[in-house]
């Protein structure tokens, strides 16, 4: 049904309520896998928080999604219009 487009929450419950419980059976070896906790060198990327509001449709925007157009600082969807 997701397939032709149809949006989960339409999709019937007769239909959808079977695969729930089939889910909610299962025991937890069959739904988790537990590893031993291992080392990740995780390194934090430099990002930034700064945003403005779109200045002619007004839409907070964060600065990678700006642009400047005749002097204004615009969202992607005003610079294309």
């Amino acid at each position: 049904m997701r397939k032709e487009g149809i949006e989960p929450k339409d999709i019937p419950s007769d239909i959808v309520d079977p695969f729930i419980e089939n889910i909610m059976k299962q025991p937890d070896e069959v739904m988790f896998k537990i590893f031993e906790v291992f080392d990740f060198d995780f390194k934090i990327k430099k990002s930034t928080f700064e945003w403005y509001e779109c200045e002619n449709c007004g839409e907070i925007t964060f600065i990678h999604g700006l642009r400047i157009k005749e002097g204004k600082k615009v969202c992607i969807s005003c610079l294309e219009k």
